[in-house]
C-alpha cells in the first residue's frame, strides 16, 4: 500500500520534531524504513497513528531512536576527520602551501621587527593586530555555529550534528593554538632568541591552513548533502 503525501509528512515530523533527530543520513534510514513498515502495517487495517507508535517502539522508542542516532553521529564524525585531514594535508602541497607560507613570513617579520614584550598583561594581548586575527576568527567561528543552528534548527536539547562537529572539533583546536600563542607572550622572556617568532609564526601558519580546510571540507560536506537531498 502507498501512503499518501501527509502520511509522508507525519513521519518526517515524527522524526524530526517528535524524536528530535537531526543526522540527514539517519533520517533517510529511518524514513525508508517506517514507509515500508507502516505501509504494511496499514495493508493490513492498522490505523496509521497505531502503526506509527508501533514502529516507533519498534526501534525502541524515543530513546532507542536517540541512541541509534548517537551511533551514526560517531560514524559520521569519524567520516568528518578523514575528509577534513585530507583538506589539511592539501595545505601542505604545492601551491596551497604558498599561503601558510606568506602568514609565517609576514608575522616573523613583524614580530623579529618589533620589541618582544617583557610582562604578560591584557594590554599586552588586546593591543596588537594578532588579537584582532584572534577575535575574528573566533567570531568567525561562532557565528558559523548560530548559522548551522538556526537551518538545522534546535530540537528540543538536540542541536544539528554540524553545529555539534562545529563545537566539539573545529573550535576547541581554534582554541588550543590561540591558547598557546598567548602562553607565548607570557613565556617569551625566558625562551632563546628568535623561539618565541618562530613558533608564533608557526601558529599564525598552522591557524591559516585550519581555517582554509575547514572552509574547503564544510564546502565538500555542505554539497555532498545537497546531492543527497536530492
Amino acid at each position: 500500500m502507498t501512503l499518501t503525501p501527509d502520511q509522508l509528512t507525519a513521519i518526517d515530523n515524527h522524526l524530526r520534531q517528535e524524536n528530535r533527530l537531526t543526522n540527514e543520513a539517519l533520517l533517510q534510514e529511518l524514513t525508508d524504513h517506517y514507509t515500508t513498515a507502516l505501509s504494511e502495517r496499514v495493508a493490513q487495517g492498522m490505523p496509521f497513528e497505531s502503526a506509527l507508535s508501533d514502529v516507533q517502539q519498534a526501534f525502541g522508542g524515543h530513546k532507542g531512536l536517540q541512541k541509534m542516532e548517537r551511533g551514526y553521529n560517531r560514524i559520521t564524525f569519524q567520516q568528518y576527520d578523514s575528509l577534513w585531514m585530507k583538506y589539511i594535508r592539501k595545505q601542505g602541497r604545492w601551491p596551497h602551501c604558498l599561503m601558510p607560507l606568506f602568514v609565517f613570513g609576514v608575522v616573523y617579520w613583524t614580530t623579529t621587527d618589533m620589541s618582544r614584550p617583557t610582562s604578560f598583561s591584557v594590554g599586552t594581548l588586546v593591543y596588537t593586530p594578532w588579537f584582532g586575527f584572534i577575535l575574528g576568527s573566533i567570531a568567525g567561528l561562532l557565528i558559523k555555529f548560530i548559522q548551522l543552528v538556526v537551518q538545522g534548527g534546535i530540537r528540543g536539547k538536540n542541536f544539528p550534528y554540524k553545529a555539534r562537529y562545529l563545537v566539539t572539533r573545529v573550535i576547541p583546536v581554534a582554541l588550543l593554538l590561540y591558547g598557546i600563542s598567548v602562553g607565548l607572550t607570557y613565556l617569551n622572556a625566558y625562551l632563546p632568541p628568535f623561539v618565541y617568532e618562530t613558533t608564533l609564526s608557526a601558529c599564525a601558519a598552522l591557524i591559516i591552513m585550519y581555517t582554509i580546510s575547514y572552509s574547503q571540507f564544510y564546502q565538500a560536506v555542505s554539497k555532498g548533502s545537497r546531492k543527497a537531498s536530492w
